[in-house]
């Protein structure tokens, strides 16, 4: 196992511990992204939207993007 994969390991066990976290989901969305696990990222950003019931934009003002 690669770093970047326990990375992945421990920070999807911090989100089961703290689901209402958004930085740690925001977290593992990026370790997803940077190991090119685009299907995971999706499915983790998916799973934020459906948790805290926002529109995408407070995932862009809390990341500093601009889309």
């Amino acid at each position: 196992m690669n770093r970047h994969e326990e990375a992945i390991e421990l920070v999807e066990k911090s989100v089961h511990m703290a689901p209402k976290k958004l930085d740690i989901r925001l977290m593992l969305i990026d370790l997803y992204l940077d190991n090119k696990d685009i299907a995971a990222a999706e499915k983790e950003l998916d799973r934020s939207f459906k948790q805290f019931k926002r529109t995408p934009s407070w995932l862009k003002e809390k990341r500093g993007w601009k889309c």
